[in-house]
């Protein structure tokens, strides 16, 4: 890896630039060669795997009623998993989801008209920035001046990128 100094002319920094051009092309096409060995070797995953992923679900739709039948007298009741041959079998309990007769929107409607039931309604309150900054150098500027508000202005922040080569824009 070459040591860059800061270019001390015109001819110095877009030698430079030319380079750093380079290196981003340069990494474009890593990139993209990146990309397509990792299709590949996710595609070879998928097919070597594929066969494998439909027996074991096979295995276990059929496991399935052989536990509800049996499950029990395994575990004489008492648990509801058994590990048998390095597997584990067995029924857990998911967890509750709420039920709701009807449209949601329309139950949501009928909550928040009742006062006990606003603790259960969530609402996400948040500044609407880009309102808040055109307002501010309206009549209400003021008023968000006394609440803390003011408009903040941008940095100049340096990059550098590489640009499109020619005829290749959009």
């Amino acid at each position: 890896m070459t040591q860059h100094r800061i270019p001390r002319s015109l001819v110095a920094a877009q030698a430079m630039l030319e380079r750093y051009a380079e290196i981003a092309d340069a990494l474009v096409t890593i990139e993209a060669e990146r990309s397509d060995a990792l299709a590949r070797v996710h595609a070879a995953a998928d097919t070597a795997a594929s066969d494998l992923i439909t027996e074991r679900d096979q295995i276990a739709a059929k496991l399935e009623p052989w536990w509800q039948a049996a499950g029990a007298a395994l575990t004489g009741g008492k648990r509801k998993s058994q590990l048998i041959a390095g597997c584990e079998i067995g029924t857990v309990k998911a967890r509750d989801t709420l039920a709701i007769a009807g449209e949601e929107q329309d139950v949501i409607e009928l909550l928040g008209k009742l006062r006990w039931a606003k603790p259960y309604l969530r609402e996400k309150v948040s500044i609407e920035k880009a309102a808040v900054l055109k307002a501010i150098d309206g009549p209400r500027g003021n008023d968000f001046a006394q609440l803390g508000i003011s408009r903040k202005p941008g940095e100049d922040v340096f990059f550098v990128k590489r640009a499109e080569p020619e005829g290749l824009r959009k």
